[in-house]
């Protein structure tokens, strides 16, 4: 995995340890679900942004 490439599907199964399978589900389950436009956020994020919201490692200052 490179840090400033956003991720595929297969990177999902490595970050988050869900199964490809799941995966493929969400991608094909329509705009309309909400695993759908979640993997579609999470796929047009980095891997350091990513990591950030899941170790919740970073505070927003205003």
């Amino acid at each position: 995995m490179q840090k400033n490439k956003t991720p595929k599907r297969k990177d999902f199964v490595e970050v988050f340890g869900i199964p490809y399978a799941t995966l493929n589900d969400w991608a094909k389950s329509g705009e309309d679900n909400w695993r759908f436009k979640l993997l579609d956020f999470l796929s047009n994020l980095t891997f350091d942004e990513i990591e950030i919201i899941k170790n919740r490692s970073k505070k927003i200052e205003e």
